[in-house]
């Protein structure tokens, strides 16, 4: 059976924080979220009001925040791996121009880690969103890390951007929180990207400046050998 964890985990949501997120009465619930999650749809311009950055060059960085394409064919990462990769060679970070090609090719690297979701927080205004202040056009950072009782410093951050989110309603914050309460194990897909403005936070609220963002599916297991929803009838 399910084990609902008790509140050790602080899930940020906007100005809120330490909040009990609400009992889920049965594992149909559970599979019911699991479903919603599972759908992977590409978002359209049209279903978005933030327009995409189309004319800027692939190498900026919100350009690569803004990618609206699958990751198909993912090359699976741990946790660890993810933590271990290295900044670019490059004396500015930011200027990816200056990076060497192994670098920049990195970001192009399709990617999926599996692990637990320990916060889940909106990441507030930012251009890649036309500095909107509204919880649905910001993005939705989750804290993915080996186990559930891991720190945000030796987590990896996944993040789901509004036009995504857009696209599959079924990946809300609140049905993340739910989820992530019973210490469900969550398979996430996307793309790596290398996120400069937040080096200052590595080892505080983060544990790499590696980010899986987009992402670009979600997929959830109560343990490794249930490998798809229906399973979790039988948890």
């Amino acid at each position: 059976m399910f084990h609902k964890r008790n509140a050790q985990v602080t899930y940020e949501l906007g100005h809120l924080t330490e909040k009990r997120l609400p009992r889920i009465p049965t594992v149909l619930v559970v599979l019911a979220l699991a479903l919603a999650l599972q759908a992977s749809v590409p978002p359209k311009a049209s279903s978005y009001k933030c327009p995409e950055t189309a004319r800027v060059a692939k190498d900026n960085l919100v350009a690569l925040k803004n990618r609206s394409f699958p990751a198909d064919n993912p090359q699976a990462f741990s946790i660890d791996q993810i933590l271990q990769l290295r900044s670019p060679d490059a004396k500015n970070p930011k200027d990816r121009a200056s990076w060497a090609a192994r670098d920049r090719q990195l970001e192009q690297t399709a990617a999926y880690a599996e692990g637990y979701v320990i916060a889940v927080k909106h990441g507030g205004p930012e251009s890649a969103n036309c500095n909107s202040r509204e919880p649905d056009m910001q993005d939705l950072l989750l804290y993915l890390a080996r186990s559930p009782d891991a720190p945000r410093s030796a987590a990896v951050l996944v993040e789901v951007t509004p036009r995504w989110r857009a696209a599959n309603p079924g990946w809300s914050a609140q049905n993340l929180q739910r989820l992530a309460a019973y210490q469900t194990r969550f398979r996430i897909t996307g793309w790596l990207m290398f996120d400069s403005n937040h080096l200052g936070d590595v080892g505080k609220t983060r544990g790499t400046p590696w980010e899986i963002h987009p992402v670009t599916k979600i997929e959830i297991y109560p343990d490794r050998q249930c490998t798809s929803p229906s399973c979790l009838l039988e948890q």
